[in-house]
């Protein structure tokens, strides 16, 4: 992080005073990002004020802009920066611990959500428009749409395993 610091300052030379600087604001925003978002430091949320005190005269001695530091700290409170393994064990150990079906519904919600922003994302980054068609293609080869079942396949089960819970169907209980 320090040479992060260091890259950054020389790149961009007018918005902080050293590279020490870059290097406690990314620190301290690690430690937000973990205090806000990991189930197991929950226990001491770290607020707003507290990740202003932390960050305050990091700037050769002057502090950052107040509404630089408190769109930061929002920002990191609705988009966690995280390895999609991370998300995924967070999300599997939410869903374990929900104990009620709100909690399991909002769960879900955050699954599907993820799972449409990673679809999404692999779909975008497959060619340019030119070679997407509307075309129907039979497919006898499972290759091809293997990945699409790796990263759906637990979402599936969980919606189908919501549904048989909730279900009244006397065939399906």
């Amino acid at each position: 992080m320090e040479k992060f610091g260091e890259k950054y300052v020389h790149d961009n030379p007018d918005i902080f005073a050293s590279a020490e600087s870059v290097y406690l604001l990314s620190y301290a925003t690690i430690m937000a990002q973990t205090s806000i978002h990991n189930p197991q430091a929950q226990k001491c949320l770290m607020t707003l004020e507290d990740y202003t005190k932390m960050l305050r005269g990091i700037d050769g001695g002057k502090n950052l802009d107040p509404e630089f530091v408190a769109s930061i700290y929002r920002t990191i409170e609705k988009e966690p920066f995280t390895l999609d393994e991370d998300e995924d064990l967070r999300l599997k150990v939410l869903g374990q611990n929900a104990n009620s079906k709100l909690k399991k519904h909002e769960t879900y919600i955050q699954e599907a959500d993820m799972l449409a922003k990673r679809g999404k994302a692999h779909i975008n980054s497959k060619g340019s428009k030119k070679e997407q068609s509307d075309q129907f293609i039979l497919v006898t080869e499972t290759e091809h749409i293997k990945t699409m079942f790796e990263d759906t396949w637990s979402a599936n089960l969980a919606v189908f395993s919501v549904l048989l819970e909730e279900s009244d169907d006397e065939r399906i209980t």
